[in-house]
This record gives structure tokens, sequence and C-alpha cells, in this order.
């Protein structure tokens, strides 16, 4: 009996034993897996660091880089429409109407229009000289500052015959029949645009009903530099760099050179103020809208030729390893 006990306990630790050591090793096998498991994730993790990304832009890239975007072919369009409006403007009014309903001579009409026969030759050479072959490389490193040249010039030759126009008006008064007259005082600053009724010489604020129920008040009281046939060829000349893929920077300096522009012509001619400001700062707006716009078209074409240029290097390493096979 009491050697059947024995052997009893002996086989109950016996097993108690076994239990442990196999628990032990599971508890063991579940470490290794779990080791494992953390090994393979921080290869992974070093295999995806390893891999090879994309390349930014190389400062080196830059020439290469220009040569392959460059494309002058929007910009001599807008030179070849700009050319055959100036000249066509130009000679219409000065040869064939011989006015523009403002007194003050011929003398006076040619220098009103004369930046438009100016600006329409220079567009015109401008066609010429960037199809020369043998200037290609000087067009191509300047084709920025050509642009912002040629834009900036032809925005003058736009409103500077407007500024003229209503000075001559304020001076000469236009030769269609009103009962208002213009006068623009230069004493103080800003100066004071005023109108003044033919009969009585009664001093009329522009843009009251009186002023406006008179035959031709528009035409003699309302600034003809902030029409808005006028302001609409304004914000033409600022979308230009984004249409001529002009650089960022260089779009920016066309809105403000712009702005700066009509802000001076807008006070010389005595404009109401109202209008100066909601028209100098919708036209800066539009521009410094397409600098924006300059700025993300200008990225995407790096980001594109970086990956170009990526996939071309990864080329050529496998094309030799081929060769070393």
């Amino acid at each position: 009996m009491f050697r059947w006990k024995s052997e009893r306990s002996r086989y109950n630790s016996s097993e108690h034993s076994v239990g442990k050591t196999r628990s032990k090793g599971r508890e063991s096998h579940l470490d290794q897996l779990r080791g494992q498991r953390e090994d393979q994730g921080a290869e992974e993790s070093e295999d995806t660091n390893d891999q090879p990304s994309l390349p930014d832009f190389q400062i080196a890239w830059e020439e290469e880089y220009i040569k392959s975007s460059y494309n002058p072919r929007e910009m001599q369009l807008v030179c070849i429409i700009s050319t055959v409006y100036f000249l066509g403007h130009f000679f219409g009014t000065v040869f064939w109407r011989k006015n523009d309903d403002v007194g003050g001579g011929g003398t006076w009409l040619i220098l009103t229009w004369l930046p438009e026969l100016i600006c329409g030759i220079q567009n015109g050479l401008w066609v010429v000289l960037l199809s020369m072959p043998f200037l290609r490389t000087l067009c191509m490193t300047q084709y920025n500052t050509i642009s912002t040249y040629i834009i900036v010039t032809s925005y003058v030759a736009t409103i500077v015959p407007s500024f003229i126009w209503e000075i001559r008006l304020s001076r000469y008064q236009t030769l269609r029949p009103t009962y208002l007259h213009l006068s623009i005082d230069y004493s103080s600053f800003p100066p004071n645009r005023t109108c003044y009724s033919v009969s009585g010489n009664q001093s009329l604020d522009p843009n009251s009903t009186d002023a406006q129920r008179l035959e031709g008040s528009i035409m003699a009281c309302t600034s003809f530099l902030l029409s808005g046939t006028s302001f609409i060829g304004y914000v033409f000349w600022n979308l230009l760099p984004r249409i001529c893929r002009v650089g960022t920077a260089h779009a920016a300096l066309v809105a403000l050179s712009t702005f700066s522009v009509l802000l001076l012509l807008s006070l010389a001619a005595g404009s109401d103020a109202w209008a100066i400001a909601a028209c100098t700062l919708f036209q800066l707006a539009a521009g410094l809208g397409a600098a924006a716009f300059c700025l993300a078209g200008e990225q995407r074409s790096r980001d594109k030729f970086a990956m170009v240029k990526a996939t071309q290097f990864a080329a050529e390493q496998n094309r030799a390893l081929l060769h070393t096979l």
C-alpha cells in the first residue's frame, strides 16, 4: 500500500514536471516567433528606407531644364496680335479718322497715340528676333526678362494714350456736343477733378444724378483711364505671364510694375479715390494670382523633369549591370 502511494506521487510529480517543461517550451517558442516577426518588420522597414526615391531638382540640371522647356511661340503670338492692334489703331485714328473726339490739333493727336506706334514696331521686331536661330541661346537664357519687358512696355503703350487723352480733354474739351466740361486742377496733390456746366459755370459732381442726366456727361466727366473697356486691357496684360509661362519672380514683377503705373497715372488724372482703390487692387490681385499659377506650373514642370532624369539614371544603371554579366 505504501509502495503504491509512493509510485502514484512519483507519477504525479513527473507529469507536473513534464507539464512545466511543455509550457516553458511553448513560451520559448512563442518568444522566438515574436522575435522573428520583429526582425522581419525591422528588415522590411530598412528595405523601405533603402528604396531609392525620386531625386529633387538639382541646380546642375538648370541649363538642361531651360533648354527643354523653352518655347517662345506663345510670346510670339502675343507680339503678332499686339503689333496688328497697335499699328491698326494708330493709323486708323491718326490718318483715317484724323481725330479722337478731343481738341488740340494734329500734333496732340499724334503725340497721344505715339506710344502705340512705338510699341507696335517694337513687338514686330521681337517676333523676328525670337525666330532667329543664332539668337536662340540668348533668347533662351533671357526669356523671362524679355517677356517681362514686352508685357510691361505693351501695358504702358495701352494706358499712356488714355492718360494723355484725359489731359487733353481737361484742356481743350471734347469735340462732341456736351453740356459739361471737365477741369483738372493741378495746384494741389492729388489733382482735383471737377465738372462744370457750360451754362452758368456751375460745378457738378461727376457721379451726381444731375450730371448723369446731362448729355455727354459720361464722356466729359468720368475717367476714361479707368473705364471698363480700358480696364479689361489692363487685366489682360497682367494675365499674360501665366499664358506665356514666365517665371514666378518675373510674373510678380509684372504685377507690381503695372500696379505702380496705374496708381500714378490715376492719381495724376484726378480720378475718384474709390475708383482708384478698386481698380488698382483688383489688377494687383489678378497679377499676383497669375504669378501664383506660374509658381504651381513651374513646380510641376520641374518635378516632371526630375522624374525623367531619375528614369534615365535608372535605365543607365540597368544597362551597366547587363554589360557586367
